[in-house]
């Protein structure tokens, strides 16, 4: 009988040892039933995963609830239908129904927030404009031009950089204005989508208002109100008429400043409306009062506290002329 010497190497008989529990592990698990492929496809033992990323498990979206708010004038009354309203969210405009708010539709062609939007009279177009890009050199802000029916875009209208402020349909939606943070105040032909008229004034135009239409000859002439405040207190608000000049072949704007007191009045403008009449405008200021205009003589009638704050909205009822604002 042989003994092994001390301190010799028991390794060999280590790795014969490991060898046979290796084994009778493998003797084991081939014993036991396979169920992988019954688990991967549903089978009895594992779950059922037949159907995930199918549409039928997609969530749908049922509606979307928000809106910017930063801007004036993003969240308009449909002026046909009573249960639709359009308003910015983000660089989308939104189209919904307050008696279903299922019913939803969106405009997607801006690349940053609306800044401005108006509705043409009859409702059949809708204009959004948007803050400057920071996409492209330039910081071009377009004005997209929609069609309520289609909900496609009809033009899409350049010139404006940095930002849109207002934006406003002729009442027989000939024409839209355009008004910027860059002084340019822009006219677009609705039938053809050129510019008719542009002009660059020393200080952002933050107040249009078209007014009455009178005929004159083949083309009518547009009684229009604005105010860019660059001129000081005295030349701040403007009665203007945008007419057609047939020696020059282009339509011009003649403007005369509007009659202020003699000290004065300072304002910054957040909403104007029309009499019934179209004889006077009323215009809310940021101080909370309401400046009543004669438009017939173009002169400043008189000043109407209303609230300590802005008054950032005003509607005339065209059947009482009752006059509903909305304060700050």
């Amino acid at each position: 009988m042989s003994a092994r010497p001390v301190g010799a190497s028991a390794r060999q008989d280590m790795f014969s040892a490991r060898s046979q529990t290796t084994t009778r592990r493998e003797e084991q698990k081939s014993d036991r039933p396979d169920t992988r492929n019954q688990n991967e496809t549903g089978g009895e033992g594992g779950s059922n995963f037949e159907g995930i990323g199918s549409s039928d498990d997609m969530l749908e979206l049922e509606h979307v609830i928000g809106y910017t708010g930063h801007y004036w004038e993003t969240l308009q009354a449909h002026p046909v239908d009573p249960t639709v309203y359009v308003k910015s969210m983000g660089s989308v405009v939104a189209i919904c129904d307050t008696g279903d708010p299922h019913n939803q539709q969106f405009l997607r062609a801006h690349d940053m927030e609306i800044s401005a939007m108006s509705i043409s009279p009859s409702g059949n177009m809708i204009a959004s404009g948007q803050v400057g890009t920071v996409h492209q050199p330039g910081y071009h802000a377009p004005v997209i031009v929609w069609d309520y029916a289609t909900k496609k875009d009809l033009f899409v209208l350049t010139g404006h950089t940095k930002q849109v402020r207002l934006l406003e349909f002729s009442p027989d939606e000939r024409f839209l204005a355009g008004t910027g943070d860059d002084c340019l105040l822009y006219i677009w032909d609705m039938q053809t989508g050129e510019v008719v008229f542009g002009k660059k004034f020393d200080e952002p135009v933050i107040l249009f208002e078209w007014a009455s239409i009178r005929e004159n000859g083949r083309r009518a002439s547009y009684e229009i109100i604005l105010c860019s405040p660059g001129g000081g207190p005295q030349d701040d608000v403007r009665h203007c008429e945008l007419s057609y000049d047939p020696v020059r072949a282009q339509w011009t704007l003649h403007a005369q400043n509007v009659n202020m007191p003699s000290g004065g009045l300072s304002r910054t403008y957040f909403s104007a409306m029309l009499s019934p009449d179209n004889e006077y405008m009323l215009c809310g200021t940021s101080v909370g009062d309401m400046l009543v205009f004669n438009l017939k003589n173009s002169v400043y009638r008189a000043s109407v506290p209303v609230c300590s704050s802005g008054l950032v909205s005003i509607e005339v009822n065209a059947e009482t002329g009752d006059v509903f604002k909305l304060k700050t």
